[in-house]
């Protein structure tokens, strides 16, 4: 009796009982042993008594569906079993002992007579149970909100690879539509190309002409060869050369320089670097022409299209920049993802995401974008040099 006095007395909503109720309480206990994994009691079962835990460690489980779930530990100088007794309805849950555990038990008819008994008993055992029932409250809570971020990481995972699957359609249409592309386009380009050369040597004055047609023509069967590795997920040959940066720049836009007159854009190429760098011609003159292409359609009304290219830092860099309408942030956030594009009415969607794979896994680069709505759009490609 002394032992559970102490016991008692430490609990925290018996600790404001006079001494002759704790000594009347530990009168009425009894001293149960639970082996570990053994039952006290199951839910549903009739509530015939009030535990309080002396030493071990219990679980709180409850059948959900058609599985058991773990809602609670028990603890030592914790209590239980006191919601059966007081609403005279069967157990909620079922509570099995962890570990080899010693409880003490009241009868259920020996702890109303001492509740009748002893008002202030009442008012603490009311006020224990308001705090569990607030504590358990806040776990559900905390549950619910577990469960809610579950369900909405499942939820992003499960879009996120739904749009990855109509990516990958939508790369596998355009994969086959382009190697269909790639065979017919072939002879006629061959055709346009030999004409070309052969206008070019009939007319020398017309040789600058019939060199950008050569140009274009390799350019279009190489951007379509391009196309199709990607939608295949296949590595395209990178042939790296030291190039001129003068001479590349000016290639790339002498084929321009017609739809810059019409579409009313002033052209303007700053030099901070005028030296030679090793990187694959033809397809970072594809990646910028692709730059180009861009701002001059953000351009309707005319502008100023600024080309700058320096090296610092161990990067050579090509900077492309006009004076249009700009990309709005939400839309710069996936401008590189295939399939994103912004203000033009044709067009696959796919440009900025090959000048992506073309600059950082073929060049080991990156390539980023700058942009202020109404004031125009930076792109910079960043090569090792």
């Amino acid at each position: 009796m002394h032992d559970h006095l102490s016991i008692l007395e430490n609990i925290p909503f018996l600790q404001h009982l006079p001494i002759a109720d704790l000594k009347r309480l530990s009168t009425l206990l009894e001293e149960k042993h639970f082996r570990a994994g053994e039952t006290v009691f199951y839910e549903g079962s009739i509530g015939d008594a009030l535990y309080i835990v002396k030493d071990g460690l219990l679980e709180v489980t409850k059948t959900l569906g058609n599985e058991e779930q773990s809602l609670a530990k028990i603890v030592p100088g914790e209590f239980f079993g006191e919601m059966g007794l007081l609403e005279n309805k069967p157990r909620s849950a079922t509570i099995r002992a962890l570990h080899d555990s010693l409880l003490l038990r009241i009868d259920k008819s020996e702890f109303e007579h001492l509740l009748k008994d002893s008002p202030q008993l009442y008012f603490e055992v009311a006020r224990a149970l308001s705090g569990k029932l607030r504590e358990t409250n806040m776990d559900l809570i905390r549950h619910l909100q577990q469960k809610n971020a579950e369900l909405q990481k499942a939820y992003n995972d499960l879009k996120a690879a739904q749009e990855e699957l109509v990516r990958q359609e939508k790369l596998a249409t355009i994969g086959m539509v382009t190697s269909r592309i790639i065979h017919d386009i072939k002879n006629p380009m061959t055709s346009i190309r030999g004409f070309a050369e052969l206008i070019a040597k009939k007319f020398p004055e017309s040789k600058a002409f019939a060199d950008i047609i050569v140009q274009e023509v390799l350019q279009i069967v190489d951007m379509a060869q391009e196309l199709l590795d990607y939608a295949r997920g296949k590595e395209s040959h990178v042939r790296m050369e030291l190039v001129r940066i003068p001479e590349f720049i000016e290639a790339t836009l002498k084929p321009f320089q017609q739809t810059f007159e019409t579409c009313h854009i002033i052209p303007k190429v700053i030099y901070d670097f005028e030296g030679e760098a090793l990187f694959d011609a033809a397809k970072i003159r594809r990646v910028l022409s692709n730059l180009i292409a861009n701002a001059r359609d953000a351009m309707d009304t005319g502008g100023q299209l600024t080309i700058r290219i320096t090296r610092d830092q161990g990067y050579l860099c090509f900077e492309v920049s006009d004076t249009g309408k700009g990309i709005p942030p939400e839309i710069q956030e996936n401008l590189f993802e295939p399939f994103i594009t912004y203000g033009k009415s044709h067009g696959t969607g796919l440009g900025l995401a090959i000048a992506r794979k073309v600059v950082e896994e073929d060049h080991q680069g990156k390539i980023e974008v700058e942009s202020l709505l109404q004031q125009g759009t930076t792109f910079r490609v960043f090569l090792p040099v």
